[in-house]
């Protein structure tokens, strides 16, 4: 769909973190101006509709100072990439609750993140047009970088979307619990290169990841993803199963280690 096409974004309820983790169009991107779409994406048919996750990335006004300065590639960004934080140490401490059955303390810790993302400040800025060309950037027909919070074409007292998140009254097993923490994981740290680590930890719980192994949701992914089923890299047809779930170990090292390493058998 091209940027000048009318588009309406969802007012479906939406879990707030959603537009602190990618990029919708018709939604504010920072103060760099609303989201245009295809226009604003290299390749739609490759990368699909979202623009790059928004959470470390730096402002317009921060250009150049959390930004190289000189040749093509002026959005390598200055800001610090936090791997670990405080938010892992609880869900890790909620997985471990759930994992050994104690179902209230897993509930306790998962309501915490939620907490943390109900009270927290949403991305402002309700679009009021409906319409995106050239002319529209960045906040609207006739606005200009000053308009960031205060004009344009967008209501700035307003939530971006219809955000909406609620709490765990209470989980009914061990199972449910589990799931809980699976989930919000995926939420809470969505695009940040967590998710095949997460789910091959979980794949030797007794409950699977939603009953599916790590094999099953990694190829209902694939099967229902028209990048990689259409893919001219060679991936189609391609399938994954458990001897993928680890890489080999480098030959150099095994060099260096005659007798002490050995390779994993997937891979002799």
């Amino acid at each position: 769909m091209s940027s000048e096409d009318a588009f309406v974004p969802t007012d479906h309820p939406l879990d707030p973190r959603v537009d602190h983790t990618i990029s919708r169009r018709g939604i504010p991107y920072k103060d760099w101006g609303i989201n245009r779409g295809a226009a604003w994406i290299r390749k739609q048919a490759d990368g699909g509709p979202y623009l790059p996750v928004p959470k470390p990335f730096f402002k317009k006004s921060e250009r150049f100072s959390l930004s190289t300065t000189t040749g093509w590639q002026t959005g390598i960004n200055a800001n610090n990439y936090r791997y670990l934080r405080y938010t892992h140490v609880i869900l890790w401490k909620a997985e471990c609750a759930a994992y050994r059955g104690d179902v209230e303390t897993a509930r306790t810790y998962v309501n915490m993140i939620r907490q943390r993302a109900k009270d927290s400040e949403p991305v402002m800025g309700k679009v009021q047009t409906n319409t995106l060309p050239t002319t529209a950037y960045p906040w609207g027909d006739g606005s200009s970088d000053g308009d960031y919070m205060t004009g344009g074409q967008v209501d700035w007292t307003e939530p971006a979307a219809n955000y909406q998140i609620g709490l765990y009254d209470a989980f009914a097993d061990a199972n449910e619990a589990m799931e809980a923490v699976q989930w919000e994981q995926r939420l809470e740290f969505a695009t940040e290169g967590f998710r095949f680590f997460d789910l091959r930890r979980w794949d030797d719980l007794p409950n699977k990841i939603g009953g599916m192994s790590m094999a099953d949701v990694l190829n209902d992914f694939a099967r229902g993803d028209e990048r990689i089923r259409t893919s001219a890299a060679g991936m189609t047809g391609y399938t994954f199963d458990n001897n993928d779930k680890y890489m080999p170990i480098p030959q150099s090292q095994l060099d260096q280690q005659v007798g002490i390493l050995e390779q994993r058998p997937e891979y002799k």
